[in-house]
């Protein structure tokens, strides 16, 4: 990305947060609500346990995930997960959900969630990313870049033994306020440059002066809301 590119960008997003960046904090607390229903609907026989309660509507924020995400461990556990994941992504949306539960009729999907979640952390998120772009041994049918760089940010961006980069998410809202012409199907060299590209504005312009990785993240998804 251009300095000319980079400035665009940064004055849209002024322009969206005169006051400055949201805080840590505001984006944390980053709440989505989702209907139960709509994957029992998809599920029949749901066995994460966010999906045993009696409340049709699930309110989850990123904090919860993080939280979620740190003792994910069992089969249960990642399922669990990835439904919380994949409930915030898609929000009171039905048919996203149907295309998330898809997700899951894939063959070993539960253990290639794991093994990608590992693969970020030790290699680093633009590799995560290529391994679950291409036909490698991560790639999982139906699951794309818009949802699994939520995966990756989830269940890498707090993790203690994370190496690289922050994962961030990457979606169409994000790639509008970039003033990309390729709002889906990112390459993983894409999904660097746009690493690189929050880590530019965070260290060389006042805007993102002692903003965090993820807040730069949120600006950019807010801004590029329709």
């Amino acid at each position: 990305m251009t300095d000319i590119e980079l400035d665009g960008v940064v004055v849209q997003l002024e322009a969206r947060f005169p006051d400055g960046c949201p805080s840590d904090e505001t984006v944390r607390a980053h709440a989505v609500t989702f209907h139960r229903s709509h994957w029992i609907s998809q599920l029949p026989d749901p066995e994460a346990p966010v999906l045993k309660t009696g409340d049709d509507l699930i309110t989850v924020t990123r904090q919860d995930l993080f939280d979620a995400a740190a003792v994910a461990r069992s089969d249960e556990a990642i399922l669990d997960l990835y439904v919380k994941v994949a409930g915030w992504g898609s929000g009171s949306s039905a048919r996203s959900i149907a295309r998330c539960a898809r997700v899951l009729r894939q063959p070993g999907a539960l253990t290639t969630l794991r093994h990608a979640r590992t693969a970020s952390r030790e290699q680093g998120p633009v590799e995560g990313y290529m391994r679950l772009n291409t036909r490698s041994d991560l790639r999982i049918k139906h699951f794309g870049p818009a949802f699994f760089t939520k995966w990756l940010y989830f269940t890498g961006y707090d993790a203690p033994d994370r190496e690289g980069p922050m994962p961030l998410i990457l979606d169409a809202r994000v790639a509008s306020s970039l003033g990309w012409m390729r709002t889906w199907g990112w390459r993983s060299q894409t999904y660097g440059s746009y690493l690189e590209t929050v880590e530019a504005i965070r260290t060389s312009t006042a805007f993102g002066r002692e903003a965090t990785p993820h807040a730069i993240e949120y600006a950019l998804f807010t801004a590029g809301k329709k």
